[in-house]
């Protein structure tokens, strides 16, 4: 039997989860405008966000980058 508790408790974590959901929402968007704000294309190495000229591995690249 669902109790009024349950159903309070309920509704308070689909509320957590809608938080979560718009907060990763949010952050996504900001990332997304970071990268596609970046000139050029991205370093290869996907853990750097930098352009292509600061990238630590650019030294791996092909010379015509």
């Amino acid at each position: 039997m669902i109790t009024k508790g349950d159903r309070i408790n309920a509704r308070w974590i689909l509320r957590e989860l809608n938080s979560v959901a718009n907060d990763l929402a949010y952050k996504g968007r900001l990332a997304w405008k970071h990268i596609s704000s970046v000139p050029s294309f991205l370093c290869h190495n996907q853990t750097h966000t930098l352009h292509v000229s600061q990238c630590p591995c650019a030294r791996d690249l092909p010379q015509s980058f």
